[in-house]
């Protein structure tokens, strides 16, 4: 399944589109970005050699060195991509206590939750700029109730992005979406997934290498399929409720720790025919992958 990318989905700001080039980014910049990310998403940890690379990073400049443009635009990349999961991390915690401090008053957590829609497709229409992603966080880190909904706990501004024009005074910007090529997308969406769990429900021996691409590829999809679901939120927002559904990738997840399970019972039965290593190898690699469907599961409840 490719990954949709709603970056050329007709999405705009009732003001305007221009996207503005991206600033010139210090390292310290880059690296106070990166610790902040892990502050606002402590689950997300970085890989042993990813943590080997940014201490290295960090012991440069602190001897006075600096970084040359390859170390300068990686070092881009995987603050970009630590904020992308951190805003996912937090707008996943937003909702969650959103539900759990105001969901016996339904018309403000719907309010709640609308604003934050149209934060994000706000950020989207504007070009969905990577070094805008702290915007978001910081929306997020003060908009995430952790009291009661007896405490007064206001919203704060949206914030704007680059290339918008400012509202009328009292207005927050509007997003405008376009529903036909919106609904386009997800019914590409939704054929894709029924393609994939054709492929799930074939008869044939299972393996590790055939499992882990499949759910390498539904992982991919989920990050898009919440981009999808933002955009139709905003238009069930703005009144238009008769509107394509994305159909729910419970089936394959569930379909998927299934097969990883039959992969298991292969590799713990008495007729192995690889060596004792081998086993062992392999059901480290399947421990790895039922915890990845675990966490997939876990997003589609």
């Amino acid at each position: 399944m490719q990954p949709l990318c709603l970056c050329s989905l007709s999405i705009a700001l009732v003001c305007s589109t221009a996207v503005a080039s991206a600033p010139a980014s210090g390292a310290a910049e880059l690296l106070a970005r990166w610790d902040r990310a892990n502050r606002l998403a402590p689950a997300l940890t970085a890989t042993p050699d990813e943590a080997d690379w940014l201490e290295g990073i960090r012991k440069k400049l602190t001897d006075g060195g600096a970084l040359d443009a390859e170390e300068t635009a990686r070092l881009r990349s995987r603050v970009d991509q630590r904020e992308t999961a951190a805003v996912r991390s937090m707008s996943a915690e937003y909702r969650h206590r959103v539900f759990r401090v105001f969901g016996r008053n339904g018309m403000e957590a719907s309010r709640r939750r609308r604003a934050w829609n149209e934060v994000y497709a706000s950020w989207l229409a504007a070009g969905g700029l990577s070094h805008e992603q702290p915007k978001l966080l910081d929306w997020l880190e003060s908009a995430t109730p952790y009291g009661t909904a007896d405490e007064a706990w206001p919203m704060p501004d949206r914030p704007r992005f680059a290339g918008t024009v400012e509202s009328s005074p009292g207005d927050g910007p509007r997003v405008e979406v376009n529903a036909s090529e919106l609904a386009a997308r997800i019914v590409g969406w939704n054929v894709k997934l029924r393609e994939l769990e054709s492929r799930l429900y074939r008869r044939k021996t299972w393996t590790v290498g055939c499992i882990e691409p499949l759910v390498a590829e539904l992982k991919a999809s989920l990050v898009w399929r919440d981009d999808l679901a933002l955009m139709r939120a905003v238009l069930m927002d703005s009144g238009r409720s008769t509107f394509v559904d994305l159909e729910s990738p419970w089936f394959a997840v569930a379909t998927l720790r299934l097969k990883i399970e039959e992969i298991r019972g292969q590799a713990t039965a008495p007729g192995y025919s690889g060596s004792q290593a081998q086993r062992l190898a392999e059901l480290d690699h399947l421990a790895r992958l039922s915890a990845a469907v675990a966490s997939l599961r876990s997003k589609v409840r």
